[in-house]
């Protein structure tokens, strides 16, 4: 049983394993590598974060 922030340190582990961008509506996008933003659409590069743990993506989501 998984809850809370540990949720989040699951898609992350996710998006690590598969070389994924986690992407939601109204939220910045979160790429897990540095190289990952340079394939992002223009309008939304710029937003977008580097995450690297649940905290980090919890923290970007409560940030918008």
């Amino acid at each position: 049983h998984l809850d809370g922030v540990e949720i989040y340190d699951v898609l992350v582990g996710v998006a690590v394993q598969f070389d994924l961008v986690i992407l939601a509506p109204g939220v910045p996008a979160a790429f897990i590598r540095p190289e990952q933003q340079q394939h992002l659409p223009d309008e939304i590069s710029s937003d977008a974060r580097l995450v690297s743990s649940g905290p980090e993506l919890v923290a970007l989501i409560e940030s918008s």
